[in-house]
């Protein structure tokens, strides 16, 4: 939300993790450690412990570390930007540019 524009934004950027299978004395390690009761997910995924049995990220790994950092600065971009008041478009279709001169 921007208190300038009164815009708000939203946005949604998903990322599915996959891990091989890893042993009870990994997530044994991993609760002592105390890092996963601090995540949203419940796996910090560039933990090195847990990171030798991650398999794939589908999606961006920052979405799944926590702060999609793309979706975030378009979401600034798109709240600081003037609202569209008005689209024109010619006799073809072609949308007309009324913004510069």
């Amino acid at each position: 939300h921007s208190t300038k524009t009164g815009k708000r934004v939203t946005e949604v950027d998903v990322s599915t993790v996959t891990w091989k299978p890893f042993p009870d004395s990994t997530v044994d390690q991993l609760i002592k450690a105390g890092d996963i009761l601090t995540c949203a997910g419940g796996f910090v995924v560039e933990d090195p412990e847990l990171g030798k049995y991650l398999s794939k990220i589908e999606g961006s790994s920052d979405s799944a570390e926590g702060l999609p950092v793309a979706p975030l600065r378009a979401m600034l971009k798109r709240a600081a930007a003037p609202a569209v008041t008005h689209v024109l478009f010619d006799m073809d279709g072609l949308l007309l540019d009324t913004e510069t001169a």
